[in-house]
């Protein structure tokens, strides 16, 4: 911004185009993600999101307490 001179807005605008140009272009050789078979879970993750947001809950209490 400060080499230019233009504003947040415009950069980032010009930014995205830059990326979606090159987008369209044919790589020369097509992207792959590695991936690796981590076999079946070893805890039961139908409630993950609760506990975590439980553990959250938790630890945002403590901090409270402490005056932090």
């Amino acid at each position: 911004m400060r080499e230019r001179g233009e504003p947040l807005k415009q950069v980032l605008n010009n930014a995205v185009r830059d990326g979606l140009r090159m987008a369209q272009a044919k790589p020369e050789k097509p992207f792959r993600q590695r991936t690796f078979d981590m076999g079946l879970p070893l805890v039961d993750l139908t409630k993950a999101n609760a506990l975590a947001a439980e553990l959250e809950d938790q630890e945002l209490i403590a901090k409270l307490r402490a005056g932090r």
